[in-house]
């Protein structure tokens, strides 16, 4: 009887315990009845979820997670650096400010942004947590500093955001910024997690693919790419993911986020290129999701679609999300380059920044870690 007992009683407790951390409020909340009538009235928005209209062929089945753990437990592999990763502490330098036709970009690590440009200051996908997931001892930062502090930040003139991922989207990040922000722009659903968070919602900007918003001097535009949202195991694709294209009166910056490789460069390039500048995915990848993740190559190939001038690989450097080595993805972008003859790749250390225009970092610092 006591062992039946436990048997019939022990999933139940599983249960009611994953419910109840659901409930903790960095897994956000789900767009509601209100969200939902500008959400349904979008054309990617299918039965219930957003959807990209291309064939999608993920190859991530459960018999395929056998081969992922085989994967992860190579011991061969530097999943993680085993020295210390450079990072220059970005506003104790005493940056000078920029004249309003300048663009300063300032590479926080992984996907997040300090851009100045027209003036004002912008953070893009500000991951500046501890951890990469809603684990906290999970999927850990490389290094114990982040180049800037909220605390060390003044007013933040915009926060833009690409999807409600955890690797860009932090909660406590938020938190600590919140009340230094005038203005967030995201994609369609993104913003029902920032109002559970205290945001207000008249300072926040929602935006289907190929829909423009001005602020101050500057134009957004949210463009599609290959990816996926979704922050709990009910939730996915419920709010849209996108890249962005961030257009002044004197410079076009591209901003890839997360995606798999795709025709979607091409069309942006044509669209609303060239760029001066591309930040493109770069790392996190593997075969068994790579529907949703670029190979080095393919974020040259990407780069090259965009008609870009200048590209910086981004998603890599702060988080181990995949199998492969932490210098793989850089190491292969260049072996790339270099067959390719194309030389116009930045690799600046974290928190070091680059002015458009002038001479910019190009130095394999990744080796000497």
């Amino acid at each position: 009887m006591t062992i039946l007992l436990y048997i019939i009683c022990t999933p139940l407790v599983i249960y009611i315990v994953a419910k109840l951390v659901m409930l903790h409020p960095q897994f956000g909340q789900q767009p509601n009845e209100e969200d939902l009538k500008t959400i349904e009235a979008s054309d990617n928005y299918i039965k219930g979820k957003f959807r990209i209209r291309v064939r999608i062929a993920n190859d991530m089945s459960f018999s395929k997670i056998p081969t992922l753990v085989k994967q992860n437990n190579n011991k061969n592999i530097d999943k993680k650096p085993k020295g210390n990763i450079p990072v220059v502490k970005t506003l104790k330098k005493q940056i000078k400010e920029i004249d309003k036709s300048g663009c300063r970009v300032t590479w926080l690590g992984h996907s997040a942004i300090y851009l100045e440009m027209n003036g004002l200051k912008i953070l893009i996908d500000p991951q500046l947590g501890e951890s990469a997931s809603p684990l906290p001892l999970t999927v850990k930062r490389f290094t114990k500093v982040v180049p800037i502090n909220a605390e060390e930040l003044d007013e933040i003139d915009l926060v833009l955001l690409s999807h409600d991922h955890y690797d860009h989207l932090d909660y406590k990040t938020v938190l600590s910024i919140r009340d230094k922000v005038k203005r967030w722009i995201m994609p369609l659903g993104v913003g029902s997690h920032l109002r559970k968070w205290g945001i207000d919602d008249s300072l926040i900007s929602e935006h289907d693919w190929w829909q423009k918003v001005e602020y101050k001097g500057i134009e957004f535009t949210c463009t599609p790419n290959k990816h996926f949202s979704g922050r709990k195991t009910n939730d996915r694709n419920k709010t849209l993911w996108s890249s962005w294209g961030i257009k002044s009166a004197f410079h076009n910056i591209f901003f890839s986020s997360d995606s798999g490789y795709w025709h979607g460069f091409k069309d942006i390039g044509n669209k609303i290129g060239p760029f001066d500048f591309c930040m493109v995915e770069c790392g996190q990848y593997n075969h068994l999701w790579r529907e949703n993740h670029m190979f080095p190559e393919e974020s040259l190939q990407a780069f090259i679609d965009l008609k870009g001038q200048l590209m910086m690989p981004i998603h890599w450097g702060a988080f181990s999300l995949a199998t492969h080595d932490w210098r793989e993805p850089v190491e292969r972008l260049f072996k790339s380059a270099e067959e390719r003859n194309i030389q116009n790749i930045t690799t600046p250390f974290i928190g070091e920044s680059i002015v458009l225009g002038e001479e910019y970092p190009q130095r394999f610092w990744w080796r000497e870690v």
